[in-house]
């Protein structure tokens, strides 16, 4: 199964392609955006564009040992610069993206086995972890 994301204005696009599944938990991903594969990092479907399309968020994998519980990151995409950053993590829960405003991105981190829900904002403008955009083909 495929699901296609595209930006606001239809410049770039995301497809997430189901790689497989964490027992007892949901699907994880493999990610494409535009002509950049990320075919040996995983991700679940949580994702979002800013409005000015120029910015994509979304929840990566770090792990998808049953074991380990849930390892997740939020991951940032600067596609003009071609540069990423990796906002926040979680560990034993889920990142969400909620909302890109201004110069802000809204997130949330879910810990569903203690049903702990915590919600943040980071400025992109404070963000010091930009490294050139990892891929693999």
């Amino acid at each position: 199964m495929q699901t296609e994301v595209k930006s606001p204005d239809g410049r770039h696009k995301a497809v997430l392609e189901i790689a497989g599944d964490v027992r007892f938990g949901p699907p994880y991903f493999s990610l494409k955006v535009d002509d950049r594969s990320f075919r040996k990092r995983v991700f679940g479907d949580a994702c979002l564009w800013s409005g000015d399309s120029n910015y994509f968020a979304i929840q990566e994998w770090l792990t998808t040992s049953y074991e380990a519980g849930p390892q997740t990151a939020l991951t940032l995409f600067d596609l003009p610069n071609h540069k990423e950053c990796r906002v926040s993590w979680a560990d034993r829960g889920f990142i969400v993206p909620i909302s890109f405003e201004d110069n802000l991105l809204i997130y949330k981190k879910e810990y569903l086995g203690t049903g702990i829900i915590k919600e943040f904002e980071m400025d992109l403008r404070s963000l010091k972890r930009w490294k050139k955009i990892r891929r693999a083909w």
